[in-house]
């Protein structure tokens, strides 16, 4: 189901090179499907229904078909391991590189390689059980191959000169660092690989939006076509340096929080060279993410940009810069607190929503503002604008008005609910989050209906 409602968002251009792209993506990731059907029908075969958690029944077998167990591991981990671009199966990952800015990140941090490295944690600890998985003898070659994988993307994305693509092999390194961690056998380990889920996928979002404002706001899509782009578009430039700190692993970003979990988890499973892998990536990592970040803020700007668009406030539309500083914001509280005993999430978030409340409100109040302003013009007959274009503004500012004040509600109960200590969210709350999203809805399309009228 992931594979096939994907693959129109690869294909999306419509272009040879797109449909080039989804094919391959169809041929991968339909692949790996159906190894990883034929993994569950022999495990099916030779222990019967398989629950989550059913690590204690399949120990049983291990005396008489410790060959078939790790067999079948292998074939699980290779169908999963397409999803999580593990190296060999890595190529639709840069090849689906074609499609637009946002779905990069959805498959990239979000849908895709997620499910495929969240898949290889539940089989290691839910299906086989992490003590089962270690006397089989699987866990060491699995972490050499996420450590060769974790090299290898790297050192791939070195040579890639379009942006994009480059991201794209920083994700084949990345998400084997999850890999990594599971095969460590520790809690420090595991620890440091399930919060790679989050934490890379906070980046690498990043990352993906700031490539997607450059793309569309200045026509830049290579490497060596930034030159300057950080005083043309700092806002977007700032969240792009510290997506990529955060991928290096400077402190306090959340990328660092990863790496130091890896590395103790390493230390406690006596495998020292792991160490050297994850120092080797983050010397790789500053390798191909610095030059970048040089040519963003300290080199001049070479001439036009390629294809300049629009800029607003010295840097892109609000819609797309309030998403990109949001993911920046998460990536930095996310690794600034850490330490907390619950996963700072919501903290996150509200800092998220404190950056972007002042772009939001200048926004949305200044084109409310300037619906008042026209119908006080119309109202002092100072102007000629007919009834249907007066009944559409003052429909539209009492939409706006609706709206704002739903988000300011729900704004203000996830404070109250922090701030009491409950959880951010129960059946009721979801219900007034529908309510608002819904009049987010309504207030983009009647939006569209008043540009009409206005024309």
């Amino acid at each position: 189901l992931l594979t096939l409602s994907t693959y129109p968002l690869v294909v999306h251009r419509g272009s040879a090179k797109a449909l080039a792209a989804g094919r391959t993506y169809l041929v991968y990731t339909l692949g790996g499907g159906a190894v990883l059907l034929l993994g569950i029908a022999l495990l099916h075969a030779l222990a019967g229904d398989v629950a989550f958690g059913a690590g204690a029944g399949l120990a049983a077998l291990e005396a008489v078909s410790n060959p078939q167990l790790v067999l079948i591991f292998a074939l699980l981990v290779g169908g999963l391991g397409v999803k999580a671009a593990i190296f060999p199966l890595h190529g639709w990952l840069p090849t689906a590189m074609v499609a637009p800015a946002p779905v990069s990140a959805l498959l990239h941090a979000v849908a895709v390689v997620k499910a495929g490295a969240f898949g290889i944690v539940r089989l290691v600890y839910d299906v086989f059980g992490i003590e089962l998985a270690w006397q089989l003898g699987v866990l060491g070659p699995l972490a050499a191959l996420a450590s060769f994988t974790i090299l290898y993307g790297s050192l791939r994305a070195l040579a890639q000169t379009d942006l994009k693509r480059r991201l794209a092999f920083s994700t084949v390194s990345q998400v084997s660092y999850i890999v990594l961690g599971i095969s460590l056998f520790g809690p420090l380990g595991t620890a440091g690989g399930l919060v790679h889920l989050l934490h890379q996928g906070l980046m690498k979002i990043t990352l993906f939006f700031c490539a997607g404002n450059y793309a569309e706001t200045l026509g830049v899509h290579r490497v060596d076509e930034l030159d300057g782009a950080g005083r043309c578009m700092p806002a977007t430039s700032i969240a792009f340096t510290i997506g990529a700190f955060g991928m290096i692993g400077v402190p306090p970003l959340a990328g660092f929080v990863t790496k130091w979990y890896l590395g103790l988890g390493a230390l406690e499973a006596g495998m020292g060279c792991v160490i050297g892998v994850l120092v080797a990536s983050s010397l790789l990592n500053a390798a191909y993410f610095l030059p970048i970040l040089h040519r963003i803020w300290f080199r001049p700007q070479r001439g036009p940009w390629p294809d300049e668009r629009f800029r607003q406030c010295h840097d892109t539309h609000p819609l797309l810069l309030i998403p990109t500083l949001a993911t920046a914001a998460f990536s930095v509280v996310a690794g600034l607190f850490a330490s907390l005993p619950p996963i700072p999430i919501l903290a996150a978030a509200l800092a998220g929503a404190l950056l972007a409340l002042p772009l939001v409100l200048r926004q949305a109040f200044g084109r409310l503002w300037r619906d008042l302003t026209a119908m006080r013009a119309v109202l002092a007959g100072r102007s000629n604008l007919h009834t249907g274009q007066v009944h559409a503004m003052l429909t539209g500012a009492a939409v706006q008005g609706l709206v704002f004040a739903g988000i300011g509600h729900i704004g203000g109960v996830l404070v109250l609910r922090a701030a009491l200590g409950l959880p951010p969210v129960d059946p009721d709350f979801d219900q007034i989050i529908l309510i608002g999203l819904a009049g987010l809805l309504g207030n983009a399309i009647f939006k569209r209906q008043k540009s009409r009228a206005l024309r």
